[in-house]
């Protein structure tokens, strides 16, 4: 059904996630050493400071948002209509539905 395929979706995106969140880090640890020894090994880029710290969370923060983009993006891709159709086709049921109720007096 829709909401297993979808769970089995969010499924995937985690697990991608959490593959893709060690992996970018190390990529981003690598390039910052060589970006360290290039330029002489400031103290301000030694492991451990805060310029480091930051730029390391903010660079996985960054890598978890492309997995979620690329998956949102597939996901939007492959949708069975477009979103205002959808989206007045509820509409239009909530009213009927609204319509059809007899009203409740106290």
């Amino acid at each position: 059904s829709k909401l297993k395929s979808c769970a089995s979706a969010g499924a995937t995106a985690l697990i991608a996630a959490i593959i893709s969140l060690p992996i970018s880090i190390s990529v981003v640890g690598f390039i910052w050493a060589r970006f360290y020894y290039l330029l002489g090994r400031p103290a301000w880029m030694t492991e451990g400071e805060l310029v480091h710290s930051f730029f390391l969370a903010v660079s996985g923060m960054l890598g978890l948002v492309g997995v979620a983009a690329i998956f949102a993006r597939r996901y939007h891709e492959f949708r069975p209509g477009r979103f205002e159709d959808e989206w007045a086709a509820e509409k239009s049921k909530s009213v009927h539905k609204a319509d059809a109720e007899p009203a409740k007096t106290h």
